[in-house]
């Protein structure tokens, strides 16, 4: 949750590329070049650009980059068209971004349509919690109203606002979830909705409070502003919405507070919160040394809820030392459950063409019954699972997931798999997921030979005036996959290298330098050195050397 700065996070996009998000997509470039313009040399920067392009039926690829006039270009490059009616794919591009995305990332997705992928929502949710990522929806115009299927004009109207309001409710469910913000607006307010998107990317952003209500009636919320906040943003999202901000006096005013260096801090108070209430569970805090607080619960809230922490600062950089009170919340939701899934430890290497066998427990302490059984993976790979798993009350169950990659697929390529269990009824829902990646079978365990076939030198005293050269060839031998790269470690002459056999296995290696480098370290690697270790070799040359 943070009281002094973090480090910068990703900044990643998934973008519905629909023909009516021409307007979208140039909020998007438009918050892009600002965000790149202003931030790019600064903490603010961002340390990774992702984006997620769909629409239907496709989504992706996941495109990832560092380089920020790289992301640009791609960004540039989004071209809205097809479409013309809705459902699109946008939990699939979700839970790619999600799997592509570093833990406590913040992603954004831009949209005027309900998704067609609805089921992947507990998938999308399992992720959210296990990455902690704040996920935040750009919704432009009423949901479905691209339909145009039906004669009666009126008709239509009405059954495109009863499906808009039960298909964004799903994008507020997971914004909720992760603690992020379903902001519905018309697609001539989106740029400056896209406010958000910029205010957000700051390295030490902080959150102080998150509610979420339906009641339609007056109600207070009290928060503490401490003197490491140094500018103080408060979103409010619904219709209707009328507030009034307050200091501890009872006035309304405005805040500036000025940032000092807190020397210590210490945790006082953890609640747990409910998410969509006014309910919370006070904890017994324990300080552990360290920086570390054990935190004990005598219960826990039965809905989704968030933790709230509060503490105090102790600053004694003045000539008297004093204290300030604070508090953070978390963003993303959490929520008990009676249920366990296990995903049995198969490794973490996926073998093309060859299905891997995934056993699996579901495990529940409350009533038992007749439990569904979902499995999704983001690379779309064949996945066979079993529909259901019969449970007694306080009893588990065995099942076996199958995951088959095609024997195309490109090496080194990630699978996220992500197996559920959802309780009779749909009381109860709890996950495992399991990280993968594409490798082929490897029957090379051998590292690369370096064999030396001339050196020449002509040195003399005056080195300056002198060259050397230097061939070898290496091989990767019978059962080899190849030789991936040749690279110097030390030397300051020129290394080529051409291959002689077309599988690779082969390649002839030269050197040249001036006499006053007469050392060279040659490292060579192989294909599989990617992913094993000590799957190279390093061979050392001297021009002060003589062939043997």
């Amino acid at each position: 949750m943070g009281i002094s700065k973090g480090s910068s996070k990703a900044l990643c996009f998934v973008v519905d590329t629909t023909g009516s998000m021409g307007d979208d997509i140039a909020a998007v470039r438009s918050v892009t070049s600002t965000i790149i313009d202003n931030k790019v040399g600064t903490e603010d920067e961002p340390s990774l650009y992702i984006l997620v392009p769909f629409n239907d039926p496709d989504f992706g690829p996941l495109i990832k980059t560092t380089n920020a006039d790289v992301f640009k270009g791609y960004i540039n490059s989004l071209t809205p068209s097809g479409g013309g009616d809705t459902p699109e794919m946008s939990l699939s591009g979700l839970q790619l971004a999600l799997t592509g995305s570093p833990p406590n990332s913040e992603i954004f997705l831009f949209t005027d349509a309900p998704a067609k992928d609805e089921y992947l929502k507990n998938s999308v949710i399992a992720l959210i919690e296990q990455s902690k990522t704040v996920v935040n929806f750009m919704i432009t115009n009423v949901l479905g109203f691209r339909r145009r299927r039906q004669a009666d004009g009126n008709q239509q109207q009405q059954q495109s606002q009863r499906m808009a309001r039960a298909d964004s409710q799903l994008y507020r469910d997971l914004a909720q979830a992760s603690g992020g913000q379903a902001i519905q607006v018309s697609k001539n307010q989106l740029l400056q909705a896209t406010s958000i998107i910029t205010e957000s990317t700051s390295s030490s952003l902080v959150n102080l409070l998150q509610a979420n209500r339906n009641l339609g009636k007056l109600e207070n919320y009290t928060f503490s502003v401490d003197e490491t906040v140094t500018n103080l943003i408060i979103y409010i999202t619904g219709s209707s919405v009328d507030f009034t901000l307050f200091n501890p006096s009872g006035s309304n005013t405005s805040l500036q507070v000025t940032l000092l260096e807190a020397d210590s801090s210490t945790v006082t108070e953890v609640t747990l919160v409910e998410s969509s209430g006014s309910g919370q569970v006070n904890g017994l805090v324990e300080a552990q040394g360290g920086g570390q607080y054990l935190v004990q619960f005598d219960k826990i809230p039965s809905v989704e809820f968030v933790v709230l922490v509060k503490g105090q600062i102790i600053n004694s950089t003045t000539s008297r030392a004093s204290s300030v009170t604070f508090q953070r919340q978390s963003t993303t939701s959490l929520r008990a459950s009676t249920l366990t899934v296990t995903v049995s430890d198969v490794g973490s290497v996926l073998e093309p063409g060859t299905p891997l066998l995934v056993p699996f427990s579901v495990t529940t302490t409350g009533d038992g019954g007749n439990f569904v059984i979902k499995a999704t993976n983001d690379q779309g790979f064949e996945l066979t699972f079993p529909s259901s798993l019969t449970l007694e009350s306080g009893g588990s169950a065995n099942g076996t997931a199958s995951l088959t990659a095609p024997s195309t697929s490109q090496s080194g390529t990630g699978v996220t798999l992500t197996i559920e269990a959802e309780a009779p009824g749909g009381a109860d829902t709890n996950y495992d997921v399991l990280r993968l990646t594409v490798l082929p079978k490897v029957t090379d365990f051998s590292p690369p030979v370096c064999q030396l076939v001339s050196l020449q030198s002509n040195c003399s005293d005056n080195c300056n005036q002198s060259m050397w050269e230097l061939s070898v060839e290496v091989t990767d031998g019978k059962n080899g996959t190849g030789i991936d790269r040749i690279n110097l470690r030390e030397g300051n002459g020129i290394l080529n290298s051409n291959m002689t056999t077309a599988d690779g296995s082969v390649t002839l290696v030269s050197y040249n330098a001036s006499c006053c480098s007469p050392n060279v370290q040659i490292v060579v690697v192989d294909l599989v050195a990617k992913f094993l270790n000590n799957k190279f070799i390093i061979q050392s040359f001297s021009a002060l050397s003589s062939l043997p």
